[in-house]
């Protein structure tokens, strides 16, 4: 063979090596480490069955849920894929990872916990009874008689209960909740119109300070009607 045909035969195998298709293997995720750039896979399939093959995961590998784009950070461990890669140096460098039998996984964006109307006064502190057959609570916290003043109020059905941003009913409720209860006076009986437990409950509550500068000014009110009485 002379130089010349040499020359072309080397030619036709590295362009025929070089426009060869990726290898390709199913298997279910075992292990992901986005930091590494390593994918752990074992195999499935039969004969290979138990087989692990690590991977590595170049910047921005394709990661498709069946016709719709993901990304890496996408993958969960468990799920079934079709991986195509190419081995270079002695290691399996991911072309594609085709995600299988799912759609890409949905990020629900967590709610904003519900906010309690700002009517009547609200105590907070944390409820030392719950009385579930009489519909009622008690609630230990600042108040007019210091710091761990007691509450009793009436839980009508109509009162609106939230647990860690969650509508709830009285039964949801446990002794030791922290809590913020919205107190009205209906017929000369405490009423709970509103209560929250759990996450925000401490931060929904008025300030323990404004029922004592409403008494003061009322107090001071009725000190200058006398004083105007008087002249």
């Amino acid at each position: 063979m002379t130089t010349h045909r040499i020359a072309l035969a080397l030619t036709a195998v590295l362009t025929i090596a070089a426009a060869a298709p990726a290898e390709e293997v199913r298997g279910v995720v075992t292990h992901i480490d986005p930091d590494k750039k390593e994918l752990v896979l074992e195999q499935r399939g039969l004969g290979a069955r138990g087989t692990v093959l690590i991977f590595t995961l170049p910047d921005q590998t394709p990661v498709l849920f069946g016709d719709q784009p993901g990304a890496v950070s996408d993958l969960e461990t468990g799920r079934r894929v079709r991986v195509q890669y190419d081995l270079v140096d002695e290691r399996l460098i991911v072309r594609t990872i085709h995600v299988l039998g799912g759609p890409k996984p949905v990020v629900k964006t967590p709610e904003a916990p519900p906010i309690i109307s700002a009517n009547g006064d609200a105590l907070t502190g944390v409820l030392r009874h719950i009385g579930y057959n009489d519909r009622e609570v008690t609630i230990v916290g600042p108040g007019p008689k210091g710091a761990n003043t007691e509450t009793t109020a009436a839980v009508p059905p109509s009162a609106r209960i939230v647990k860690n941003g969650q509508e709830a009913t009285l039964d949801d409720l446990q002794e030791g909740d922290s809590a913020t209860v919205e107190i009205e006076k209906k017929d000369g009986r405490m009423v709970a119109a509103s209560i929250q437990v759990g996450a925000g409950a401490m931060t929904k509550a008025k300030s323990p300070l404004i029922p004592r500068l409403r008494l003061l000014l009322k107090i001071a009110d009725q000190v200058l009607q006398q004083m105007d009485g008087n002249k």
